[in-house]
């Protein structure tokens, strides 16, 4: 394993290569890197000592890899909405183009990774394994991201993998654990069990403290959110009506959250708009009453202009360096561009504090859905890392919370890690299956079906172990969408086989009786326990148990005729290794 490391001292530059497994002292800093065997392969660490203040540039290690010609790259996006899957290994990353880089390009890592734009070179952010053609994993996995974003680089025509911390132009003057990752080989579920014990530990290599108390995952949840179906015209008479289709039919859902649509504008949290005269204690009371939680959308760490929060407190804007309000990113659904606040001003936080006690303790509301997270990190300074700067605002949002749940969206997930009760695993799902220049564009978060059904499979690991996944929606409704009865179908097992928490915002009154009983088909909705899941040539096969009853979903998601294989043993008496056609995004659930 070879160490890299530069960085600026008395304003020079230094730079040095070495065995990274080794203690060693270089102008101006010392290096301990050390490996610690733990369950099924090792543990690495590098901590950085300086003598007296540095600047790092560069802190890294290559370990060789051994691919095979059918081995598979998983790469983990930079945030919950980031295209998150396996990569075969003459595959390149999109790249965003120039014409979508001013407005879209703060959704993700596009203003601080260089992408390279080549097939057989790939990157992803906090964890990332390969897939050998048995399908035993090769893992690699980032045991904290308090220090800064750790970024797994793979090089497949050197064969060669790069962990690298996120952390340019950080000022350093005390101890700092450069890198602190996982390497596990074997089983799918036992790699990313052992992956997970050893991240929920929290304890440093040779410590003796005990480890924190571990905070328990809510049963799975179904439930209904007002943004897939009236987005930012939800009323409260809109609210109470799908409230009461649900409450008139006994569903069982688990939570009614309102989305997008309730606030003044963007930044302004304390009260409600003249679409809800009767308050949200008063919303939140109603949907309580129908026996469900109460969910509440909010984007803490953003705010548009037009808002009372940017016209009142300015000083609660994140900065740039020369002073300037950081933008976001562009919403047509708001006032076009938004800006990121600065998690670091006290009086933003105590705001901050006031809101989730207004949200929790006055209004009532179970849950809250928190939104555009990465915002708080965009510009961290110097003196921390983004991954740092995400850490502590989870932490906080976490601690303002109580026991009351979090949903997450937009976020890096590493930080979440444990610090949400639910959260985003793709993006958004779209009235239709794919957004076409959106594609053409490289833009890897964009609004589209198919790229949340990807990272709904891609991500399926995390469910249960870092918190319960959340897919997004699922549609099955006819009006107000464009999504084929076959794509809607796909999405709806999908989710159901793969999600932890799965919402629609359809109303039961529109459906068809068809639709209808799909729909029920939900009920008793429970944990899934998912046994193997193949993904080759755009099919996906998925086997699962859910209650005493074992399932086989096989799933076309390309617009063309596919034979999807039945993964490992036999099923249903169709055997292992068979091939059943599939019609243009056709699924079908065998059980």
């Amino acid at each position: 394993m070879q160490g890299f490391l530069s960085y600026l001292f008395r304003g020079k530059e230094f730079s040095w290569d070495f065995y990274a497994v080794q203690p060693l002292g270089r102008l101006g800093v010392a290096i301990n890197g050390t490996k610690q065997r733990v369950p099924g392969g090792y543990r690495f660490t590098m901590v950085l000592r300086p003598e007296e203040e540095i600047v790092l540039t560069r802190v890294s290690v290559e370990i060789p890899l051994d691919l095979g010609p059918d081995d598979r790259i998983f790469v983990n996006g930079f945030q919950s909405w980031t295209e998150s899957r396996e990569f075969g290994q003459n595959e390149k990353i999109a790249t965003l183009k120039w014409p979508a880089r001013p407005l879209l390009r703060q959704y993700g890592d596009y203003g601080f990774y260089r992408y390279p734009g080549k097939r057989g070179l790939f990157h992803g952010w906090t964890y990332s394994y390969v897939r050998s053609s048995s399908g035993s994993l090769s893992f690699f996995g980032s045991l904290s991201e308090r220090s800064g974003y750790t970024l797994f680089e793979y090089d497949c025509p050197r064969t060669v993998l790069r962990v690298s911390r996120d952390c340019a132009g950080l000022r350093l003057n005390g101890e700092y654990r450069g890198l602190d990752f996982v390497v596990l080989a074997g089983a799918e579920d036992d790699v990313f069990d052992t992956y997970f014990e050893l991240c929920e530990s929290g304890v440093e290599p040779g410590s003796s403290a005990a480890a924190p108390p571990r905070r328990s995952l809510p049963e799975p949840c179904t439930g209904w959110t007002s943004w897939y179906n009236h987005y930012t015209n939800v009323t409260q008479d809109v609210v109470l009506e799908n409230l009461a289709e649900f409450k008139k039919r006994k569903l069982g859902i688990g939570l009614f959250q309102v989305d997008d649509g309730w606030q003044p504008k963007v930044g302004d949290w304390l009260t409600a708009n003249a679409k809800f005269p009767g308050g949200m204690g008063a919303v939140a009371t109603a949907i309580k009453e129908a026996g469900v939680k109460a969910g509440l959308w909010l984007a803490p760490f953003i705010c548009e202009k037009k808002s009372g929060v940017w016209w009142e407190h300015k000083d609660w804007l994140l900065k740039n360096r020369r002073g300037k309000p950081v933008s976001a990113g562009f919403n047509p659904n708001w006032s076009g561009k938004f800006y990121a606040m600065d998690f670091y001003n006290d009086g933003f936080r105590d705001h901050l504090r006031k809101v989730f006690q207004t949200v929790f303790d006055d209004w009532g509301f179970d849950l809250v859905k928190l939104d555009f997270l990465y915002a708080a990190a965009l510009t961290p300074g110097d003196l921390r890392t983004r991954g740092q700067v995400m850490t502590e605002v989870m932490e906080f949002v976490r601690s303002a919370a109580g026991d009351k749940l979090i949903l997450g969206c937009g976020v890096p997930l590493g930080p979440a890690f444990g610090r949400v009760d639910f959260c985003r695993i793709g993006s958004d799902v779209a009235l239709q299956w794919e957004d076409r220049l959106l594609k053409a564009l490289g833009y890897r978060e964009r609004v589209s079906t198919i790229n949340s059904i990807s990272s709904t499979v891609g991500r399926r690991h995390l469910n249960g172990r870092a918190f319960l996944n959340d897919p997004d929606v699922f549609i099955l409704r006819t009006r107000n969408q464009t999504l084929s009865m076959a794509q809607r179908l796909t999405l709806f097992r999908l989710d159901l086989a793969l999600g932890g928490i799965v919402l629609t915002s359809d109303s039961p009154s529109e459906y068809t009786e068809e639709e209808l009983r799909n729909y029920l088909s939900i009920f008793p909705f429970n944990r899934k326990a998912v046994r193997s899941v193949d993904v080759r040539d755009g099919t996906c096969s998925v086997r699962f148990d859910a209650g005493e009853k074992q399932y086989l979903l096989l799933a076309n998601l390309t617009g063309k005729p596919r034979d999807a294989v039945v993964g490992p043993g036999a099923f249903a008496g169709i055997p292992a290794g068979e091939r059943v056609r599939l019609d243009p995004f056709e699924s079908r659930l065998m059980g």
